[in-house]
């Protein structure tokens, strides 16, 4: 819990507006990537057969 709040402690301004749509974009395909090559998840594997 304490690095959670030292990151929000540090945390810098908010992402203004115009580039919230980029962020969200690159960081759903962060997030997808490692779910389809994550080779431990199963729903992974079961998605993609």
């Amino acid at each position: 819990m304490d690095r959670w709040l030292n990151w929000v402690d540090r945390a810098e301004e908010p992402v203004a507006a115009e580039e919230q749509p980029a962020l969200a974009a690159r960081d759903l395909f962060i997030r997808r990537t490692i779910f389809e090559r994550d080779p431990g998840n199963q729903l992974a594997v079961q998605l993609t057969n």
